[in-house]
């Protein structure tokens, strides 16, 4: 009995031992699985990382190619540097301080040259004096553009200067990266959506390249528009036995020197139509990138990708581009736009005289009046469109705080705070410090056509077309 009595003490002994080795063994096992579910975890956190690291810099590639071709229009322009900080040596220094004088005095002979041939973008026919015998017989043509000089030459000239210089200091000065910033901004913004729409990377790569090529397209038809117009008054010449191309008080005797100032002049017409190009396709481009940030928060607020508050920030800083957008790039655009405006007016006006010579003459007037009020046209577009997706910000919040359950975890005081700052967000699009809307764009279109048909009804516009 004491024996067997052993046994049973013993055995019940080790029974608790055994019993803790195997809770230890199952607590190490689910320590063990537990370890490795936080390091799965943390390993997907890290892929997803760099994966997302991985597209990110994807995204900033793909916008420093989109940006390279502006950036060398701005270099040709003279308005950013050919070569860069790193590339600096003496030689290279010395190009970059003289280039941009070259192109100012290639700017400047242009205007020279252009009101030496009396020679009107808007007008490309000879505005002439006739001189008569006894018998009526055309004896001599004078070439006289001195009564409206100013009007003509000189105001549109010194506002193209003045442009030029101002974009000079904005870009090459101030150094405003404002392009820059914005479309590294909404490449990245585009790669966090992962549309297949108007927000994919490919639709905003070759949206963001159609106004440069559209600018290329309009400096190629403008150089065949006075191409046409200098050879339409060659030939005139030629008609009317007046002679060969006048340049009034260069007196030019030489046939070969008035031919190569006569191409020297249309030469000096790309310079000045790059001017107005790279001004008018940066303002354009920076209204279109505007555009999709605008877009592109409200498709992360409705798709939950982020907080209301952040989307507050971001909104702001959006606004804040828009001011800084109005306060820089669009004063040298209000300046072309009241040039381009004049110009327009003017070829559609003198469209008649232009036409009746007929043959290149009136092809250069149809082409010259045809780009210019496209040229004038197109920023106001871009701008009433801009102020168009700000007004989609305020339907949004209405959106947001009318069916919260979009954003169900969201505090009230945050719902609250996001429908009362897109009712008050407004950054208004200016051009000549007026707020450019499409109801103002369109009113003031309807009342120009009205009076247009009015006059010519009464006589007071006389055109073949009317």
């Amino acid at each position: 009995m004491d024996d067997d009595s052993i046994t049973i003490e013993v055995e019940q002994l080790e029974s608790p031992s055994t019993t803790s080795k195997k809770q230890m063994q199952i607590a190490f096992q689910a320590s063990t699985n537990t370890d490795d579910f936080v390091t799965v975890n943390k390993s997907r956190e890290l892929s997803e990382l760099a994966a997302s690291d991985e597209e990110t810099t994807t995204a900033l590639d793909l916008c420093k190619r989109v940006l390279g071709p502006y950036e060398n229009f701005l270099k040709v322009l003279g308005w950013k540097p050919i070569f860069t900080v790193m590339e600096a040596s003496l030689w290279k220094d010395f190009v970059n301080v003289i280039y941009p004088i070259v192109v100012v005095c290639l700017i400047l002979l242009g205007y020279i040259v252009q009101f030496a041939a009396c020679y009107s973008r808007s007008n490309p026919a000879y505005q002439y004096d006739e001189a008569k015998d006894e018998n009526g017989t055309v004896v001599y043509y004078t070439v006289d553009c001195y009564d409206h000089s100013i009007s003509s030459y000189v105001i549109l000239d010194v506002i193209h200067i003045g442009v030029y210089f101002y974009c000079f200091y904005l870009f090459r000065y101030k150094q405003t990266e404002q392009l820059d910033k914005m479309m590294e901004q909404t490449f990245i913004l585009c790669n966090s959506i992962k549309q297949k729409g108007y927000l994919s990377q490919k639709k905003l790569t070759a949206s963001l390249r159609r106004p440069l090529w559209i600018g290329i397209i309009w400096i190629a038809l403008s150089f065949s528009a006075q191409t046409l117009g200098v050879a339409g008054r060659a030939i005139e010449h030629e008609r009317t036995n007046f002679g060969d191309i006048e340049f009034t008080w260069m007196e030019l005797k030489n046939k070969g020197g008035q031919y190569s100032l006569a191409i020297f002049m249309v030469l000096a017409f790309v310079a000045l139509d790059v001017v107005y190009v790279g001004v008018v396709v940066n303002y354009v481009t920076q209204c279109k990138l505007l555009i999709f940030l605008i877009r592109g928060v409200a498709e992360k607020v409705t798709q939950k990708i982020i907080k209301l508050q952040e989307a507050i920030k971001q909104l702001y800083d959006i606004g804040e581009m828009i001011r800084q957008l109005n306060v820089e790039l669009g004063i040298a655009v209000s300046l072309l736009e009241f040039l381009f405006g004049c110009v327009a007016i003017s070829a559609w006006l003198s469209l008649r005289d232009n036409t009746k010579h007929g043959g290149p003459l009136a092809a250069s007037a149809v082409m010259s009046a045809i780009l210019w009020t496209v040229v004038a046209i197109l920023p106001i577009c871009y701008a009433v469109r801009l102020s168009n997706a700000c007004g989609t910000i305020k339907k949004l919040g209405y959106k947001i705080r009318a069916r919260s359950y979009i954003h169900q975890d969201a505090a009230q005081n945050d719902l609250d705070s996001f429908l009362m700052f897109t009712s008050l967000f407004d950054p208004r699009v200016k051009l000549f410090r007026v707020p450019i809307r499409a109801q103002y764009f369109w009113g003031i279109l309807v009342t120009v056509s009205f009076v247009i048909l009015l006059l010519a009804q009464h006589g007071v516009i006389s055109s073949g077309v009317f």
